[in-house]
């Protein structure tokens, strides 16, 4: 175990990008540090913990490829999300759950104060009917579908998230983002109106926290 923890602090000494980055979501660095080297102790956590900065690094450069184009980041967001639930079955397992499923696997950990910030800031919309709340579900399948359309080439411009800088009155309590999901099955998808509040980074830390649940039950 000393050997361990000695080799994580090496490790952690020469990258010190991966500790800055999990700091922020962890009360002190030194919990921060402390599940790493939990995380090292089992080359499934370790490549989980890695893999997880890989997919939000990417993720977060995407608007110098593409500004103003979430969508892009969301296929990131839903590949860590895939990678993390993927690395806890076997290959045929996985491939038998399907990548959709998987990606609803991994929201299975998902905080309770995470559940209510989706249901507060990522509604649907309905004409002259109270806003309807989504389940985590739903939430779920649209990001996936977000996910599919762009990386199959459909599109990647119709779904957007609250942007503060271009939206200036975003923190207003009466101002949100009306946007575009689709809902159903493969064959039958529909077109819904969403109203959004919820910011890329909203939704990149919802990614991040609801990883580290799904690691932390593999300790």
């Amino acid at each position: 175990m000393e050997k361990i923890n000695e080799k994580t602090k090496q490790f952690l000494a020469q990258d010190k990008s991966l500790l800055i980055f999990w700091s922020k979501y962890f009360i002190s660095e030194n919990e921060a540090s402390f599940f790493i080297q939990n995380c090292f102790k089992r080359l499934l956590t370790r490549r989980m913990v890695l893999r997880v900065k890989w997919y939000v690094d990417i993720a977060n450069e995407m608007p110098k490829v593409q500004d103003s184009r979430p969508a892009l980041q969301v296929v990131f967001l839903v590949a860590l999300a895939e990678n993390i639930a993927r690395r806890k079955h076997t290959k045929k397992q996985a491939d038998a759950l399907g990548s959709q499923k998987l990606v609803l696997e991994f929201f299975s950990y998902i905080q309770d104060s995470d559940k209510k910030e989706f249901e507060k800031k990522f509604k649907r919309a309905l004409v002259s009917i109270k806003h309807h709340r989504l389940l985590i579900s739903s939430v779920v399948k649209i990001l996936y579908q977000v996910r599919n359309n762009a990386v199959h080439g459909e599109e990647y411009w119709d779904f957007s998230l609250v942007d503060k800088k271009r939206h200036t009155e975003a923190d207003k309590p009466y101002w949100s983002l009306i946007t575009n999901g689709w809902l159903g099955t493969r064959k039958r998808k529909r077109r819904v109106t969403l109203d959004i509040k919820l910011t890329y980074e909203n939704l990149r830390d919802i990614f991040i926290r609801t990883a580290i649940q799904n690691i932390k039950s593999e300790f």
